[in-house]
């Protein structure tokens, strides 16, 4: 009775053994299934997520997780790691971003996807020089990756390259013509390169390729504005908030429509959202001192072009329009200072030459003025005011004659308005 006790011990052990041994590997069979669907997520083809923010790094993170529980090793926690860093990545936590994948590289061996990740965080955060040696890491791995041969156009334009940016849309767009992010793209580089005409052909395109997305009608109606037409622009906003409510250049872009098309209460309850959503931008506040201005409340457009300045000291047009402001208010000193400042930024600036020449003028600097309303001429021949300041300080010269050239000048630039 004890051999047939003891032999049904072992049996029942050997039994139990086996089909432990067999969930065992069950669980691990799962395990690398669940983990090779989310690798699967995570390097999704350039077509089906042309962002990184189109990763499903979340469900990528939910599956990996899974996996860990049936069964733990270093390469499914490496994975892990890197679908953490993504979806921090996506959520603009850049730390949280770069801890984990710094615990990524040390699970994973070295890939393009991992070096572009790096690339990616750096030019998110403001440092796209630091991006530079993981892309041309990713090239040298695999120099015609999408990915990476996009995460470099990107570059090349952050850094003030166009032209080296639309070499490599070219390329992309010629592999994949039906993606419509490589015509937004494509467009920026076209208006970088002066092209105007092309660029918002290409943010047209890019609209009717996907039009899920706000960004080209933001690029669009930009154009549109800067071209004065108004009312196009606002459609084009208009569009944009469709697709993303959160956008403050949509709603800047649309306040600053409205305002052109005389719809100034409008255009200001849109720039206070733009505000609202970017207090940290300095934009809207200059847009919402431009009203005040308009509106003839000085001090309180001087409040707000210095605060926009505290956000961005290096704001050409925002010491412009400051100086307009303090010489409308006759404080000709700190006029000449702030024009003085923006000229410091923007030495191009037609209009900074112009309100400079005009605080001098008002100060009693007559030579220098006329100085001042010569190279603001020559740099916009199409702004009749510096000549018409030009016939002024002519006919307080008392030289009518030049007086009236200048002033026939100013009305030919102007076409007869």
């Amino acid at each position: 009775m004890l051999r047939t006790l003891l032999y049904t011990t072992a049996s029942f052990g050997a039994v139990y053994a086996l089909y432990a041994a067999t969930t065992e590997l069950g669980r691990r069979d799962d395990a690398r299934r669940l983990a090779h669907e989310a690798e699967q997520a995570l390097c999704l083809p350039l077509p089906r997520a042309p962002e990184l923010s189109k990763i499903p790094a979340a469900r990528a993170v939910m599956l990996l997780d899974e996996a860990v529980e049936l069964h733990e090793d270093a390469h499914t926690r490496g994975l892990l790691a890197w679908a953490h860093a993504i979806d921090e990545y996506q959520k603009s936590r850049f730390d949280r971003a770069q801890k984990a994948l710094s615990q990524a590289r040390h699970a994973l061996p070295k890939s393009v996807e991992l070096e572009l990740l790096q690339a990616a965080i750096a030019m998110r955060e403001g440092h796209p020089a630091a991006a530079a040696a993981p892309i041309a890491s990713a090239l040298a791995m695999q120099p015609q990756h999408p990915r990476a041969r996009l995460l470099a156009a990107d570059l090349a334009a952050d850094l003030g390259e166009p032209a080296r940016s639309m070499s490599l849309l070219q390329g992309l767009i010629a592999q994949f013509p039906k993606l419509g992010p490589l015509y937004n793209r494509r467009g920026l580089a076209f208006e970088a390169l002066g092209d105007t005409q092309a660029a918002t052909a290409d943010f047209v395109q890019a609209t009717r390729l996907d039009g899920s997305v706000a960004q080209p009608y933001i690029n669009l109606g930009r154009l549109l504005r800067i071209a004065d037409h108004a009312r196009d622009a606002e459609t084009s906003f208009a569009q944009a908030l469709l697709r993303s409510e959160a956008d403050p250049e949509a709603w800047l872009g649309r306040g600053l429509s409205r305002i052109a098309l005389g719809d100034l209460v409008g255009g200001a309850l849109d720039v206070q959202h733009a505000r609202d959503l970017a207090p940290a931008e300095p934009a809207p506040l200059v847009a919402l001192a431009d009203i005040d201005a308009r509106r003839g409340e000085l001090e309180s457009a001087l409040g707000r072009y210095r605060a926009a300045l505290m956000l961005a000291p290096g704001d050409a047009v925002a010491w412009l329009k400051l100086g307009n402001a303090l010489t409308r208010k006759q404080e000709f000193s700190a006029a000449q200072t702030a024009f003085e400042h923006a000229l410091q930024f923007h030495p191009g600036l037609g209009a900074a030459h112009n309100g400079l020449g005009a605080v001098r003028m008002a100060l009693g600097d007559a030579a220098n003025a006329e100085k001042e309303f010569a190279t603001a001429a020559e740099l916009d021949s199409h702004d009749p005011n510096p000549l018409r300041n030009l016939a002024l300080l002519r006919k307080r010269q008392g030289d009518f004659r030049a007086a009236r050239d200048a002033n026939a000048e100013a009305l030919a630039r102007a076409d007869g308005l």
